[in-house]
């Protein structure tokens, strides 16, 4: 078994670069019961043992409000990873993949990330649950996990900004695999898009088309459509944001 700092069969380390493009501040320091890096667990879990997060006395106000959010995502530096490696062999069998494709503590910065339950705040120290670094560890940042944090700061432009405006450039391409990620999650709006655009298009000669659109309203009726004057501006959110432009 490998341990700490040696290097698998296959696996490719590079010269690492002067640490010298941005300077971290370590906020606190985060205790788990783990102390060696071979029992430390490789992903953290809901129902894993408590642990505590030290914030510094510096930066105690900046955990007002905090306590409104049972789930947090923590950042912090994984100080016993070595940096160099840019093939690793996770199961030592001489199969190697990129450091970039992998969730391993070992890369170029060592910034591990966790979504922990919070389970109680005592003073400046969070106690939490789903951590998966060793005790010591130097805490990097806290902050809500996304899934339950809504924006408080007024909206932009961008906010609105959906789809791949990089298409109409052609600079850029949609791998295989990640286009049937993709898909996999808008497949049943998409099937019945083109379907609802199909049947519109065959019957051009009718002013209007009815059907059942895949929501819980009743059966809405359309007026003539121009299929390529549909225009998508968030498939998550259907049918509120299909805007149907009638030519009429």
């Amino acid at each position: 078994m490998v341990r700490c700092d040696e290097m698998r069969t296959s696996e490719r380390a590079v010269p690492c670069p002067e640490a010298n493009d941005a300077g971290l501040i370590f906020i606190g320091r985060i205790h788990t019961p783990w102390t060696s890096r071979m029992d430390c667990p490789r992903q953290g879990r809901a129902d894993g043992p408590s642990c505590r997060i030290e914030l510094f006395a510096l930066w105690a106000e900046a955990l007002e409000g905090i306590a409104e959010y049972g789930q947090l995502e923590v950042l912090y530096w994984l100080h016993q990873s070595r940096r160099d490696l840019v093939q690793q062999s996770p199961r030592d069998d001489g199969a190697t993949r990129g450091t970039f494709a992998l969730r391993s503590p070992v890369r170029p910065n060592p910034i591990g990330t966790s979504i922990v339950e919070l389970m109680g705040i005592e003073g400046t120290t969070l106690v939490v649950r789903g951590l998966d670094c060793l005790d010591g560890t130097p805490l990097l940042d806290i902050k809500p996990a996304r899934s339950v944090f809504t924006p408080l700061a007024p909206p932009t432009k961008g906010d609105s900004d959906v789809g791949e405006p990089w298409k109409r450039s052609g600079s850029c391409a949609v791998l295989p695999g990640l286009r049937r990620q993709r898909g996999h999650q808008a497949q049943p709006w998409r099937h019945t898009l083109t379907a609802l655009i199909s049947r519109m298009s065959a019957n051009s000669g009718s002013s209007t088309w009815f059907g059942t659109m895949p929501s819980r309203r009743a059966p809405t009726k359309l007026p003539a459509i121009n299929p390529a004057a549909i225009t998508m501006t968030n498939s998550r959110l259907w049918p509120s944001t299909v805007k149907l432009r009638s030519r009429l």
